[in-house]
């Protein structure tokens, strides 16, 4: 990212994240000035004034440090006799008028979040299409357990004394085709291994490794496996609501419904959900799956359009076999034998099934001679590069080169090595607006030539554009499962229930810092519109917290105006006291314990920001060298 763009990051988190906290502030301001309850003070920002003024005996003033603001109201503190800042006494509020000053702050939240979500429902949103199935590319036959010891940072240079240079992922997905090579126990009897790793200063050392079996394999899950339920439900948002349900999963096991290519029947597979060290041991799957191969545009005249394909089809199947990838698929059409193909799909989330004639071998069998037209999709742009120069970015979608239309990542890089030092004309689709780049002159990489973008044609996003009810149910429903599962274990205690090892707890949450954070690489990814969603989240979320009924957050005082209102007389103030005193007490200790648990997790969240960010062509000229033409891997051009 530019220097610009970083400071206009910088702004918008400031800007909309303080925003939050000042409209929460703003309420309880409005509403207390209508309740006529004193207030003494209303503060933008923290810290020392920088100007100020009196208007109606209420001080208005700036601060320095600009993170939303604060509003003092001396009268809505229930557990003390009211008092202004010179010791004058001041008359008890009814409970009527706490309750609705306390009740302002999350309510302008909430209104707060509408408005911006009535934005993102005009300008939508980016997502992945939904989906009803996701599709198992691997399954890990011993689990990638990553510890203080062995980091992903590492390479595995040895393994019980013989040389291997690979990494304890490729361990763990190849465990069985390495076994007899690397001398490994079997999977029914895994006893500890030695592995030497090197660290990427260069050191080595060697370790006791113990293997752990790969629980997801050892139920039954294979690759080429779809997903379509999870513990009963159906999916409908793919591998991202997948992750998502492991993740929120109460249960010490996990249930999923697959459907296999060649059986009918839908074969259930239960496994225990093992806590995954590279999510803070929640318990997201360690199998690798993605959303199934999705249609862009279908050509006009093609044979995929007069067999009756259409754009945002999911190709689930070929001939009885799963479809994993778009080169498999186009490379599974090239039998010479073969006149026409069998092709299961998706469509609105009902699975049909349509024959496709296919073109003579005269003509090469390509994803354009059919007509299937992919979503070729620019991830990443690299630094310096051609393509960076020209004006192309992040989430552009390929449509032609030099007037050629493009159909999948492997045509546009084969297009490219053609055109060799030569300018090519590059159009793309973004925003929904067509916009052509002319005269992009390739850089030579050792022997190819480049214009510096990262391919990818098989998760292509959508612009969706939600209701604003939608957005708030859905940060509701997700706000509530995650309370729900942080008082969970209290919850099963009492009833005596079971509960997972990889349950959610309070370490899984994030302060300002994290927050911070999160915005940061939301925006990176997904740009302005990311960002605003995630603010809607934030501020749907402060409301629902807040809303709480313990002592301290606006639900508390909610709930001492009630019983006030219900009794008819004030609580003792000794009580209510104590209780402010000792939840203030443990709210500052769990923000305390949630920021340093957001510095730990910066160093990761950095390293993972630098390696989302690609390198210039220069740096990865080696690399790129030892890449196969067409590799659906890394479509690197």
């Amino acid at each position: 990212m530019s220097i610009l763009a970083n400071i206009g990051t910088i702004l918008f988190i400031v800007i909309f994240f303080g925003f939050c906290i000042f409209i929460h502030e703003f309420g309880h301001l409005l509403a207390s000035l209508w309740q006529k309850l004193h207030v003494e003070k209303f503060s933008i920002g923290f810290g020392k004034k920088i100007f100020g003024f009196t208007r109606g005996g209420v001080e208005y003033v700036v601060s320095w440090l600009p993170f939303g603001g604060y509003v003092s109201i001396p009268q809505l503190d229930p557990a003390d006799i009211p008092k202004t800042e010179d010791g004058r006494e001041l008359p008890v509020a009814s409970p009527k008028a706490r309750a609705i000053a306390a009740f302002a702050g999350p309510l302008f939240n909430i209104l707060f979040g509408f408005l911006l979500a009535a934005v993102l429902w005009g300008i939508g949103v980016w997502r992945t299409p939904p989906a009803s199935t996701c599709v198992v590319h691997d399954v890990p036959k011993i689990l990638p357990l990553y510890n203080k010891e062995i980091t992903r940072d590492d390479t595995i240079v040895a393994v019980n004394g013989i040389p291997w240079d690979k990494t304890l992922d490729d361990l763990a997905y190849d465990y069985l085709d390495l076994k007899e090579q690397l001398k490994l126990p079997p999977l029914d009897n895994l006893q500890p291994i030695e592995i030497e790793i090197k660290n990427q200063k260069g050191e080595t050392k060697t370790i006791e490794y113990t293997p752990q079996p790969g629980l997801e394999w050892n139920a039954g899950l294979r690759k080429g496996d779809r997903i379509v339920a999870f513990n009963g439900k159906q999916l409908r948002k793919g591998y991202s609501e997948l992750h998502e349900m492991h993740a929120y999963n109460g249960l010490p096991e996990a249930t999923i419904q697959v459907k296999r290519a060649g059986q009918d029947d839908l074969i259930d597979i239960a496994y225990e959900q093992f806590p995954n060290p590279d999510y803070e041991d929640l318990g997201v799957p360690f199998f690798i799956a993605t959303n199934p191969v999705a249609l862009g545009n279908i050509i006009d005249g093609s044979p995929a359009q007069l067999a009756g394909f259409k754009p945002g089809d999911f190709i689930l199947e070929c001939n009885g076999q799963t479809v994993l990838t778009i080169h498999r698929f186009i490379e599974s059409l090239q039998d010479p034998q073969l006149n026409e193909a069998s092709i299961r799909i998706s469509r609105n989330a009902v699975e049909r099934t349509i024959l496709l004639k296919l073109p003579s071998q005269d003509t090469p069998r390509t994803a354009t001679s059919i007509g299937l037209a992919f979503n070729v999709i620019i991830r990443n742009i690299f630094k310096d590069s051609p393509a960076e120069k020209a004006g192309l970015e992040q989430n552009d979608k390929i449509l032609k080169l030099n007037g050629t239309d493009i159909a999948e990542a492997a045509e546009f890089i084969k297009l490219v090595k053609e055109a060799g030092p030569n300018p090519i004309d590059v159009t793309v689709e973004r925003d929904g607006n067509t916009l052509e780049f002319k005269g992009i002159v390739p850089q030579k990489s050792g022997n190819r030539h480049l214009i510096g973008v990262h391919l990818d044609d098989e998760r292509a996003k959508v612009l969706v554009h939600l209701t604003p009810w939608e957005q708030f149910s859905e940060v509701f429903g997700q706000t509530a499962k995650t309370l729900g599962l942080l008082f969970k274990p209290l919850t099963s205690a009492i009833s005596g229930e079971k509960t997972s090892k990889s349950q959610v707890k309070i370490k899984h949450m994030s302060g300002v810092v994290g927050i911070s954070a999160l915005l940061w690489g939301t925006i990176k990814n997904d740009g302005i519109r990311g960002g605003l969603s995630l603010i809607v989240l934030i501020t749907f979320s402060l409301a629902f917290v807040n809303l709480l009924p313990f002592p301290v957050l606006d639900g508390g005082h909610i709930l001492f105006a009630a019983i006030e209102a219900i009794i008819r007389r004030r609580l003792p103030v000794k009580l209510v006291s104590f209780l402010q005193n000792a939840f203030a007490a443990m709210l500052i200790a769990l923000m305390l314990y949630i920021t340093f648990n957001d510095f730990t997790r910066l160093p990761r969240f950095f390293r993972a920001f630098q390696k989302a960010a690609p390198p210039t062509l220069e740096e990865t000229q080696q690399q790129t060298n030892e890449k196969q033409d067409g590799n659906e891997a890394e479509n690197q051009n």
